[in-house]
């Protein structure tokens, strides 16, 4: 399939559009509290700000912070700033996604601009805003989304021999998480050994900064990736391995997603042509099974964010070849199935099936409840045990000048304390704990809402 390219201003409207939807969004949810891991960015931003940016690791302070997963914390500075002039808000929190969010939408639209001939890219940049991955991130101000623009920006340099771009945007994606390393390996790898262009030699220079900085961090903090996250790098073993890469497998097909695959599957079939959309797609997609399988730490769906925003676009490569009264039956159908998804998750034991669906929008008055149930009951929150999310403190999840959590239940111990919460919002299923919980504990207190839960329970006397 061939066409011109679509007219920059026609591509600047459709940012303008897309980033008034995705202002709208994150104006609507402003107040909701915090979620997921953003909190460990909050947490070290607020100890950012409080020493005037004097310390950048954890140990220098003589106090942990939530979350160091030895990178340098560049969301963390992002946040900081944006606390100094505006103070300390959820709407910040929430509006700091904005530019990253309407970001990657502008550069999925010009990584596919072939295409934007026949369909209006409005219709592309909606099909993306509505998918169930990324909607759901935007609601919950995912920091997912820096790396998934940093991502994008290099792929795009690289697909347009723009030097620089290349050196800074690898630079930033290298610095900021683990799975921006597998995927700039990956990606020098293929264009130098490969494709034997040169352009993979600029992604060379990202690699070694990388490299200076964790020697930096090693020598500040004692250790390449944060003491507390240690059980999170360990080698999981053959019986673990097993179940992440059918769990990482199982994520690609998530909130129909399998129809964008067949789409893609099909197009490429169709056009018996391989090009750099289909190489982006496989690297990134592999660069997600590097890091999730061979790791302890649990699978989750939004390091599925980069590959969703790079499969949702294929769709539309094969619409050109349909009549328009197809073509729009097509495209309601896409967007019916991306809002119907969020209606339904996955059971516990998949990992984390709830962070690319709104239905975790059910577990915010969920908490509520849970709180003032403890409350009414005088139940110290020192004497729960939480999973990750449910235990956050107030400080961390409403941005309240007070501690009131839960004590942390970590992923793959069992529970010591008088109660122990549970909810499939939680990411620390374990089939041990389980039946632990069966034998040693009874329910107190059951709080539902549609397909999500928590549960309170106190040890047996």
């Amino acid at each position: 399939m061939t066409g011109k390219l679509a007219s920059p201003s026609l591509l600047n409207f459709s940012l303008l559009l897309a980033a008034f939807l995705i202002f709208i969004l994150i104006y609507w949810f402003r107040n909701l509290p915090l979620f997921w891991d953003i909190t460990g960015q909050v947490d070290a931003a607020l100890r950012l700000q409080k020493t005037g940016f004097s310390y950048l690791f954890p140990s220098e302070t003589g106090v942990k912070w939530q979350t160091d997963n030895g990178h340098l914390p560049l969301y963390a500075i992002y946040l900081a700033c944006l606390f100094n002039f505006f103070g300390v808000k959820l709407w910040v929190v929430h509006f700091s996604v904005l530019p990253f969010a309407a970001g990657c939408v502008y550069l999925v639209a010009k990584m596919n601009s072939k295409i934007l001939e026949h369909t209006s890219p409005f219709a592309i940049a909606t099909a993306l805003i509505l998918y169930p991955f990324v909607l759901a991130q935007i609601i919950f101000a995912s920091s997912e989304f820096s790396l998934a623009f940093f991502t994008l920006w290099m792929l795009h340099a690289v697909q347009n021999n723009r030097a620089l771009h290349i050196v800074l945007a690898s630079i930033v994606v290298c610095l900021l998480n683990l799975r921006g390393i597998a995927i700039t390996i990956l990606a020098l790898t293929f264009y130098i050994a490969w494709r034997k262009n040169k352009n993979g030699w600029y992604l060379v220079p990202s690699i070694l900064i990388w490299m200076l900085w964790i020697a930096i961090h090693r020598k500040f903090t004692g250790n390449f990736w944060g003491e507390e996250n240690q059980e999170f790098r360990d080698f999981p073993g053959m019986a673990k391995i097993l179940h992440n890469t059918a769990a990482a497998l199982l994520k690609f097909l998530e909130s129909g997603a399998f129809i964008c695959w067949a789409f893609f599957c099909y197009s490429v079939f169709k056009r018996r042509k391989w090009d750099d959309r289909a190489n982006f797609l496989v690297l990134v997609s592999l660069s997600v099974l590097l890091v999730c399988i061979p790791s302890s730490n649990p699978v989750v769906s939004r390091y599925y964010l980069i590959v969703h925003l790079l499969l949702v676009p294929t769709v539309f490569y094969i619409l050109p070849e349909t009549r328009k009264l197809k073509k729009g039956i097509v495209i309601a159908g896409l967007f019916i199935l991306f809002l119907a998804s969020n209606i339904f998750i996955l059971p516990p034991r998949f990992s984390n099936p709830w962070d690319c669906s709104l239905s975790a929008l059910k577990y915010f008055p969920l908490r509520d409840s849970l709180d003032n149930y403890v409350e009414k009951e005088k139940i110290a929150p020192n004497q729960i045990q939480a999973g990750y999310q449910l235990y956050f403190p107030d400080s961390l999840y409403r941005l309240k000048n007070e501690f009131k959590g839960y004590a942390l239940l970590p992923d793959h111990r069992l529970p010591e304390s008088e109660y122990v919460a549970e909810s499939n919002i939680c990411n620390n299923f374990n089939r041990e704990r389980e039946t632990f919980l069966t034998k040693s504990y009874h329910l107190v207190k059951s709080f539902e809402n549609g397909p999500i839960f928590i549960n309170l329970y106190q040890r047996n006397k």
